[in-house]
């Protein structure tokens, strides 16, 4: 079965496109009901399921209020498994877990959500997998580094845009256009050095689109 990973929407990990065409689709006033409850998500990462943690923790992210969640993952973030005791520490510390807590506390950290985040080590934890001989981890990663908006990734994301993997040109395609360090020149620059004809339309493509997120997310990052 293919699998995919949401990054600004899609099918879930463990998901076929086939499976997800048949899922009704969720309207934004309809947001209430995909809500992830403590005891809901406690339930699914006790059960050391993969599939079922990434599917759970991508509803986490799309949740406007997330306070009911922020400490227990904190907890785990950083070793503290009394809430969960019958999720195993191995599966807690596995990249395909941390990644996701990572993304989600990192999220919060950037929206300014209060909780003592440790918005450097979520980044800093995902620059460490961008590389992941798993894709999935590796995609998960890149979109994390994306989330952090730091101009210091600005040379990692153009050397993966430069590998022209399939599997990580386009997640790293719209951390790459969605920085704030970014500028046309160095759009054109990367685009000018890139072989693939695809990725090049992808990258400028995703640069024009991107421009009124840009404007909204470079404002809030400058005032914040």
């Amino acid at each position: 079965m293919a699998g995919c990973l949401i990054v600004l929407g899609g099918c879930q990990k463990g998901q076929s496109s086939n499976e997800n065409a048949q899922q009704p689709t969720v309207k934004i006033g309809e947001q209430d009901r995909q809500a992830v409850s403590r005891e809901e998500l406690i339930t699914v990462l006790e059960s050391n399921n993969f599939d079922r943690t990434v599917s759970v923790m991508n509803r986490v992210k799309t949740m406007e209020y997330q306070g009911d969640l922020m400490p227990l993952l904190k907890n785990i973030w950083g070793g503290n498994l009394a809430d969960v005791p019958r999720m195993n520490k191995a599966f807690g510390e596995h990249p395909r877990v941390r990644i996701e807590i990572a993304d989600v506390l990192l999220q919060a950290s950037r929206n300014n959500r209060g909780f003592n985040l440790e918005p450097n080590a979520y980044s800093e934890y995902a620059r460490g997998l961008v590389n992941s001989e798993d894709s999935e981890v590796a995609m998960q990663a890149i979109s994390v580094v994306g989330i952090a908006n730091d101009p210091v990734d600005l040379p990692l994301l153009e050397k993966i845009l430069a590998e022209e993997k399939d599997a990580t040109y386009r997640v790293a395609a719209l951390a790459y256009t969605k920085n704030c360090a970014v500028n046309k020149e160095a759009i054109e620059h990367i685009t000018a050095s890139i072989k693939r004809e695809e990725i090049r339309s992808y990258l400028s493509e995703t640069w024009s689109e991107f421009q009124k997120l840009r404007q909204f997310l470079c404002q809030s990052k400058s005032s914040s």
